[in-house]
């Protein structure tokens, strides 16, 4: 008939909190961290997952996710080009980029010089060889240059370089007679030809 206490302790565990951040490029999927997301516009965004500890409790893992815009760049396109030009110059522009740091990287089916370039300019020149004639001849060359910016995204502009095929001579015959004894077909050639009368040996 003795009283009989017990004490209960009960320890509450906090929520446990996880605060994630990432950058990626438009474009991309990030799959990391339990989570899977591949944003559709360039922005930041945030994401939560909803988990449990090994003692059953709460646990929040927020993402805060950046992504960046893909740069655009435009390049050049040389046509019409005699045989035996030499060097042309191949030009790449960005015309959208979010970075300031771009590195510009050459390759394709001429040897450019530079190959690679990294500027903080919003344009890279570089300049390709062209083969003498006749193995250039009516021939188109592809050259590509990918631009990767500062935020790691990448951009690819490809430039066609065509060789015009030079135009075969033509070659017209003139057959005409020469009287022995007479000087108007002589004459005549005179006039078409503008070669003096005494390089022509009559008919006999």
């Amino acid at each position: 008939g003795c009283d009989s206490t017990w004490t209960l302790t009960v320890n509450v565990n906090p929520t446990k909190t996880t605060e994630l951040t990432a950058e990626i490029c438009l474009g991309g999927t990030y799959s990391e961290n339990g989570f899977t997301v591949t944003p559709a516009t360039a922005g930041t965004t945030t994401h939560t997952l909803n988990l449990q500890t090994v003692h059953g409790c709460d646990s929040v893992v927020t993402l805060t996710l950046t992504t960046h815009p893909n740069p655009v760049v435009s390049v050049n396109s040389p046509t019409d080009l005699c045989p035996n030009v030499g060097s042309v110059a191949l030009t790449a522009t960005i015309t959208s980029g979010t970075s300031t740091d771009y590195t510009y990287e050459w390759s394709g089916d001429l040897t450019a010089s530079p190959t690679t370039n990294t500027t903080s300019g919003l344009s890279s020149t570089t300049s390709v060889l062209i083969p003498p004639a006749p193995s250039s001849c009516g021939q188109t060359y592809h050259e590509i240059v990918k631009v990767t910016d500062g935020n790691n995204c990448v951009a690819n502009a490809t430039s066609d370089i065509s060789v015009r095929m030079p135009a075969k001579p033509v070659i017209s015959f003139i057959e005409a007679g020469v009287r022995k004894n007479g000087s108007t077909n002589i004459g005549m050639l005179d006039r078409m030809l503008g070669i003096p009368s005494m390089l022509f040996r009559p008919l006999q």
